[in-house]
Formats: C-alpha cells, sequence, structure tokens
C-alpha cells in the first residue's frame, strides 16, 4: 500500500484557454494497493484531486503490469475521474510501456481513448515520459 500526494502546476501559456489544463495547479490525494500474481501485478487506486477554479474530482483506476523481458514491461489501466465517485465518471482505457534505458533511466509511454463519449470527455490521451531512478532498485 502506498500514499503519495501529487502536486501539478501547468504552464498556462494558452493551454487553459484551449481547454487541455486546469486553470490553477491541482492536489491529487491517491492511495494504492498492488498483489502480484505471478509475474502479472495488479494495482488499484482510489484518491480525490483538489482542483483550482474547477469542482474537486474522485479518482478510480485499476492498472495491470506484466513483464515481457529483463528490461520491458507492458502496462494496461482503466481509469475513472469525476466530481461523484462511482457516476458521471469519465472512463478512460489506456495502454503503455516502461522499458529501461540504464539501470537509473527508463522509458515510459502510453496511448489511450475514452470509452464513453460527450461533452468534456476524453477522445484520445498520450504520455511520454522519462523516469529517473534515485538509488538501488528495490527487487
Amino acid at each position: 500500500m502506498s500514499v503519495y500526494p501529487q502536486l501539478t502546476v501547468e504552464n498556462s501559456t494558452g493551454s487553459v484557454a484551449r481547454g487541455i489544463a486546469a486553470p490553477g495547479p491541482s492536489l491529487l490525494l491517491p492511495v494504492e494497493i498492488s498483489r502480484d500474481f505471478g509475474t502479472l501485478r495488479v494495482v488499484g487506486e482510489i484518491g480525490h484531486e483538489v482542483l483550482r477554479g474547477e469542482e474537486n474530482e474522485w479518482v478510480l483506476g485499476i492498472l495491470g503490469a506484466l513483464p515481457v523481458s529483463e528490461r520491458l514491461e507492458l502496462l494496461s489501466e482503466i481509469r475513472v475521474t469525476g466530481p461523484k465517485l462511482f457516476s458521471e465518471g469519465d472512463v478512460v482505457l489506456n495502454l503503455g510501456l516502461r522499458q529501461e534505458l540504464t539501470p537509473h533511466f527508463k522509458l515510459l509511454a502510453s496511448a489511450g481513448t475514452g470509452l464513453n463519449n460527450g461533452f468534456n470527455r476524453t477522445s484520445f490521451i498520450a504520455y511520454l515520459g522519462i523516469q529517473i531512478v534515485l538509488g538501488e532498485e528495490k527487487p
């Protein structure tokens, strides 16, 4: 089980006007629980996101991670965000990977789509990033 608060500050150079960023900083307070089933790791998450200038949201998700080699892990996630915990949520399916580049750098990539249509719902989402591992990784 883990708890890891996340503060997000967006660059406001037109992103808010285009509808791709929130109008101010946000604070996500999630709790995660994970369990291994053989080589498959399943992670459940629930959290509350405090937004500035918008209605606060709940976050609920489940993630599966499957190593396919020593350096490559495939990921899938279903995530729901919305003002009410189990209704009116934006449901997103995301597929991705984590590729070890060096022992201290990993490439993270994902792409996903919304599963419910409607106003203010996700139609496409993508992520590309580098994870920096400080210290030694736990097995």
